[in-house]
């Protein structure tokens, strides 16, 4: 029985194991398409300005720096050491998103809705929600700079809202998923104990009625006369 149980709680969790991994697999590979097509629309753009090589180069760099800020925000298990320091690495992150712009304009439109998510996950919560308000806030200023007009700051601050609900809640659903298979390992094991303990607890019990028995049978045999000879090899093999 004890076999059979531990047996099913291995079997549990390799497919514990399995799930999770599919699951942060899943969101991982979510967040770096839409960073990868954020980062595609950055790289356009700065082509379009048509900037020195020095200037490509830099500003793609710079693209790069900010959205690997930002994968390390979402997915802190993928750097320990910059999660240790995700205070300095959300200022550095809100550096290279406003003073690029300075320099590359309308390619750097989607770097506060990426700001605005590290903002919720970052900061404490008292703080992430007047951050995330201020970092949407700041891309409607950012599209009125470029001259768009004004027609396009509804859009720019929609979509800057959007981009920063979307990262978050991904790298909240990585962490819940994780924290809802971490308690179902945790209630694994305690079954598991609990099988194990049961199983000693009953053996324990055997045993001791067991050697209760052979005791007393070997006593009963001291005390038999010679002359029950067939008395005492039943007892003896009893």
């Amino acid at each position: 029985m004890q076999g059979s149980a531990l047996h099913d709680g291995a079997r549990v969790e390799q497919e514990d194991a399995r799930s999770r991994h599919l699951a942060r697999g899943t969101s991982i590979a979510i967040t770096v398409a839409v960073l990868v097509a954020f980062f595609g629309i950055g790289v356009t753009y700065l082509v379009e300005g048509h900037p020195s090589p020095l200037g490509l180069g830099t500003g793609v760099t710079t693209l790069l720096l900010v959205y690997g800020l930002q994968l390390a925000h979402s997915f802190p298990h993928l750097s320990p050491r910059l999660a240790r320091r995700q205070y300095w690495t959300l200022g550095f992150q809100a550096l290279l998103t406003y003073l690029p712009f300075l320099f590359y304009a309308e390619a750097w439109l989607a770097a506060p809705g990426f700001l605005a998510g590290s903002s919720l996950l970052v900061l404490p919560s008292r703080w992430k929600w007047p951050a995330y308000g201020a970092a949407v806030a700041s891309a409607g200023v950012l599209v009125l700079e470029t001259g768009l007009g004004r027609g396009s700051v509804w859009y720019g601050t929609v979509a800057t809202a959007l981009t920063g609900l979307v990262v978050y809640g991904l790298s909240e659903l990585t962490r819940l998923v994780q924290e809802a298979h971490r308690s179902r390992g945790e209630l694994t094991r305690m079954a598991l104990e609990a099988e194990r303990l049961r199983f000693s607890r009953d053996l324990h019990d055997l045993l001791g009625i067991s050697l209760t028995t052979i005791a007393f049978k070997c006593e009963l045999a001291r005390r038999l006369p010679p002359s029950k000879h067939a008395r005492l090899h039943q007892e003896l093999t009893e």
